[in-house]
């Protein structure tokens, strides 16, 4: 049985809003947070680009 992977690339921009951060956050934390918190999914159910590749990695 072969084995494959898939590998997704997926590109989200948008605008920081301060306001919606803790005060005094530089906007590279603003992006941690959003990288990181726990509803990944949401964050990219808007992306501008989801691209898919695969290869095989074992036959």
């Amino acid at each position: 049985m072969a084995k494959v992977r898939l590998i997704r690339t997926s590109i989200v921009e948008y605008e920081l809003i301060p306001k919606y951060y803790p005060e005094g956050h530089t906007y590279q934390q603003m992006a941690e947070l959003d990288a990181t918190h726990g509803d990944i999914e949401a964050l990219f159910s808007d992306c501008v680009s989801d691209e898919v590749k695969w290869e095989i990695i074992e036959e």
